[in-house]
C-alpha cells in the first residue's frame, strides 16, 4: 500500500510539473497578441491547447493512481484500519489535484481568448490585403482600360479559363502599386463648337445640359476671366504649375502587397478545388458605388451625345458593370452602372471634372438595417 501512495504522489507531481508547463506557455499571450502576426498567434494557440491536454490527461492519470491506491486490500481484519490510512493519505493529494484543476481551467480560458483575439486579428489582416488587392486591380483595370473580361484574362495567364494560386500572384507582383491619382487632369479648355454640341435627342436638351454643367462644375472661364488670367504673367503659371506638381505627387498611395498575404487570402475565394473560376473571379470583382449627389443615368459614355434615362438619387446603390473610364470631350470619370433598385443600366458619371463627387465607391456587403423579406 505505501508503495501504492508513493506511485501515486509521483503522478500528482508530474501533474504539477505538466500543468506549470502550460501555465507558463500561456503567461506571455496577452503580451505577444500586440505584435504578433495572426498565423504565429494561430500556432501558438495550437501549441498552447497541446501542451493543456497533455496537462489534463496527466492529472487524470494521477486521479486514477489516488484512486487505485486501495486496490489489493483483501483481508477484512485490516480493511478498516487501512482505509483510514488511505483516506489521510488521498487527502492531500486530492487537495492539490483540486487547485490544478482549478489553475488549467484558468489556462484553458486564457489560451481560448488568445485564440479569439488571433481570429480577429486574422480577419482584420485578411480585410486589409482585401481592401490593398482591390485596390491595385481596380487601378490596374482603369490604367489600362479594360472590361471585366479582359482583366480576368490579364490574370490566367495560361489562357485555361481558371485562376491559380500562381497566377494570381503573378499578376499583384507585376501590377502597378504606385496608384496616382487618374482623376486629376490639367484645366479644361475653352469651350468648341465640338464639346458644346447639343444632344441628339430635342426632348432630353434640357435636363442633359443640366447634368453636362453640374459635372463640368461650372469651371468653363468666360472671356474677361480669361483675359484677366493671362494677364497674370508667367510667374502666376510657374506657381500654379508647380504647386499641380506637388499636388499631383501627394496624391500617388504605394499599395503593400506580401505575398504570403496574399496567399491566406487567395483560398477565400476559390469555390471548389484550388483555382478561380471565371464566375467567381466577377463576383470577387464586384464594384458598387453609393449616389452622393443627384445625378443622371444616361444611354451612353459621351455626355454631349446621350439621352437621359433617369435620376439618380442620393442614397441609392448602383453596380459598376464597366468602367470607370474617363470621357476626353469633358475630363469626367463615368461608368456603366446598373441599379440595384430596379437593375436599369446606363451611364453616370462618378466625379466631375472640378472634384465633384457624385458616387462614392462601397464594398461588396450589404447589412440588413431593417427586418425584410428574403
Amino acid at each position: 500500500l505505501q508503495d501504492g501512495v508513493r506511485e501515486a504522489e509521483r503522478a500528482v507531481d508530474q501533474a504539477e510539473k505538466d500543468c506549470a508547463e502550460a501555465e507558463s506557455k500561456v503567461q506571455p499571450m496577452q503580451a505577444k497578441a500586440q505584435t504578433m502576426p495572426a498565423p504565429d498567434m494561430i500556432a501558438l494557440a495550437d501549441q498552447t491547447e497541446d501542451v493543456i491536454r497533455a496537462a489534463r490527461a496527466s492529472l487524470a492519470q494521477a486521479r486514477g493512481q489516488v484512486t487505485s491506491m486501495s486496490e489489493g486490500v483483501v483481508d477484512e481484519r485490516f480493511l478498516v484500519d487501512l482505509k483510514a490510512f488511505l483516506a489521510t493519505e488521498a487527502k492531500e493529494l486530492e487537495a492539490r489535484m483540486s487547485r490544478m484543476e482549478v489553475r488549467l481551467t484558468r489556462v484553458a480560458n486564457l489560451a481560448s481568448r488568445f485564440r479569439d483575439q488571433a481570429s480577429k486579428k486574422r480577419g482584420a489582416e485578411l480585410e486589409k490585403t482585401r481592401m490593398g488587392m482591390m485596390k491595385v486591380m481596380r487601378y490596374n483595370q482603369r490604367l489600362k482600360g479594360l472590361s471585366k473580361d479582359q482583366l480576368f484574362d490579364l490574370f490566367d495567364k495560361n489562357g485555361d479559363g481558371e485562376i491559380d494560386e500562381s497566377e494570381f500572384l503573378q499578376f499583384f507582383s507585376e501590377a502597378e502599386k504606385e496608384l496616382a491619382d487618374l482623376d486629376t487632369m490639367p484645366p479644361r479648355p475653352a469651350p468648341t463648337d465640338e464639346t458644346t454640341k447639343e444632344p441628339s435627342t430635342s426632348s432630353d436638351k434640357a435636363v442633359v445640359a443640366d447634368a453636362v454643367a453640374e459635372v463640368n462644375g461650372d469651371v468653363e472661364a468666360t472671356a474677361q476671366d480669361y483675359e484677366k488670367t493671362k494677364a497674370d504673367g508667367d510667374k502666376t503659371k510657374a506657381d500654379g504649375e508647380k504647386a499641380d506638381s506637388e499636388a499631383q505627387a501627394a496624391k500617388v498611395e504605394v499599395v503593400d502587397l506580401p505575398q504570403e498575404a496574399l496567399s491566406r487570402l487567395f483560398p477565400n475565394y476559390v469555390d471548389d478545388g484550388a483555382t478561380l473560376t471565371r464566375e467567381a473571379f466577377f463576383r470577387m470583382a464586384r464594384l458598387f458605388y453609393k449616389v452622393v449627389k443627384e445625378t443622371f443615368l444616361t444611354d451612353s459614355m459621351s455626355l454631349k451625345d446621350s439621352a437621359t434615362i433617369r435620376r439618380l438619387e442620393i442614397g441609392e446603390v448602383v453596380e459598376a458593370i464597366d468602367g470607370p473610364v474617363r470621357e476626353e470631350a469633358t475630363h469626367v470619370t463615368r461608368a456603366r452602372i446598373k441599379a440595384v433598385r430596379d437593375d436599369v443600366e446606363g451611364w453616370a458619371t462618378i466625379a466631375g471634372n472640378a472634384g465633384t463627387i457624385f458616387l462614392r465607391e462601397g464594398g461588396g456587403l450589404f447589412k440588413v438595417v431593417k427586418e425584410t423579406i428574403l
